[in-house]
């Protein structure tokens, strides 16, 4: 045998031999897998757009005659805790609530539908004073035969609700709720109605037919509007805060407070009582606008402080910018233009400083044993008139920077 046949024999026996037959092996299951991963690959040409996440099942729960089924006294009912939905409108039935929530820790998306009452039917929503921590949000309660939200629960949040054409008052919540967002318009009774420490905040109450927004003690009302109310805009109970809200065209007062509430940077327009009026003492009202309410400006009771405010064009028959009925208030840096009085106090003990006056039909109308910055500097004589003006012991022509200027 030749050299060549000799090298182109194989020899099972040589570890050559072996490593060219592994390789071989491995080589054929390379291709067979090649070819397998053609066979079940996708297209190469993938579809346009952006890659999105397949859906995966809805963790809330739907609210249906499943999942929630009513009684003889609502149209569905939750019972349990847990956060859930609407698929669709739901329409009222005479001597029923629209949806019923009767557990805790619960939170209803209205999904942007809409509860609509018929003439008899009870509330769009409802839960009982023994409830708490629900939330409800995003949609319409319109039509109903007593209110359209009514969550006497206590810790309730309702955002984003439009609560119209109700029977009774537009939304309703307990202890320690708040409403954002939201609208309370064309309801019977009042748009807004809330228990102790209460927050009212971004809403529009308008065209009720008794009050805009009620609120007990310790509550806020912040950048809202109650408007075109058959009785007050806004009525607050007190250590309560009205901030940064407009309360105009109301029938009776547009913003009233009682002990110890503050009242800043508000427009009160067009009322038909007074603008702002405190029932009670030891009440801030601060850099206000004030216009054209019918029986008068702001009126504060005793131990108050009104400083910075705009009263205009308020009161007829002798109705003024600005009242005080009781003692130890201080009224400073106000300016009062077209009222029938400028400033009236009917008490004495009162310091008025710093404040200007023109075009009222009187100026300053101040009761004896006031403290009253005047030409002598400080009086307690009685001042009718345009009288309130004074310049300075420290120079001829200084203008007292604490005198009431009229002129």
């Amino acid at each position: 045998m030749d050299h060549a046949s000799q090298t182109d024999t194989a020899n099972p026996t040589d570890p050559a031999t072996h490593r060219r037959a592994m390789l071989a092996g491995i080589g054929g299951l390379a291709a067979g897998a090649l070819l397998a991963g053609k066979a079940s690959a996708g297209p190469l040409n993938p579809p346009l757009g952006p890659i999105a996440p397949t859906p995966g099942p809805e963790p809330r729960i739907a609210i249906n005659s499943t999942n929630t089924p009513g009684s003889s006294n609502s149209n569905f009912i939750i019972t349990q805790p847990g956060s859930y939905y609407l698929t669709g409108n739901i329409s009222g039935v005479s001597g029923r609530n629209g949806l019923a929530i009767n557990a805790d820790n619960v939170t209803v998306d209205l999904m942007g539908y809409a509860l609509v009452g018929v003439p008899g039917s009870l509330n769009g929503i409802t839960a009982t004073a023994s409830r708490k921590n629900i939330q409800i949000r995003n949609g319409v309660t319109a039509g109903w035969g007593s209110m359209g939200v009514s969550a006497l629960s206590s810790n309730t949040r309702i955002s984003d609700i439009i609560a119209a054409d109700n029977a009774s008052s537009g939304i309703r919540i307990g202890l320690r709720g708040a409403v954002t967002n939201s609208t309370a318009s064309n309801n019977a009774q009042r748009g807004i109605f809330g228990d102790f420490n209460c927050s009212v905040s971004g809403c529009n109450c308008s065209n009720n037919g008794t009050d805009g927004i009620v609120l007990g003690a310790g509550a806020s009302v912040l950048d809202s509007v109650a408007g075109n109310n058959i009785a007050r805009g806004i009525a607050v109970n007190a250590d309560s805060t009205v901030i940064s809200c407009i309360a105009r065209s109301n029938g009776s007062r547009g913003i009233e407070t009682s002990w110890a509430s503050i009242v800043s940077h508000c427009t009160v327009i067009s009322n038909g009582e007074f603008g702002i009026f405190t029932l009670n003492g030891d009440c801030s009202i601060t850099d206000c606008t004030v216009r054209s309410n019918g029986e008068g400006g702001i009126r504060v009771f005793q131990r108050s402080i009104v400083r910075g405010n705009n009263c205009s064009g308020n009161g007829s028959s002798g109705a003024p910018g600005i009242l005080m009925s009781s003692s130890r208030n201080r009224i400073d840096s106000n300016h009062c233009t077209g009222n029938a009085v400028g400033i009236r106090s009917t008490a004495s003990a009162n310091l008025i400083f710093a404040n200007t006056c023109n075009g009222n039909g009187t100026n300053l109308d101040i009761a004896p044993s006031n403290y009253c910055w005047a030409p002598s500097i400080i009086t307690t004589a009685a001042i009718n008139g345009v009288a309130g003006g004074g310049f300075s012991p420290f120079g001829s022509n200084t203008p007292d920077p604490l005198a009431n200027f009229s002129y």
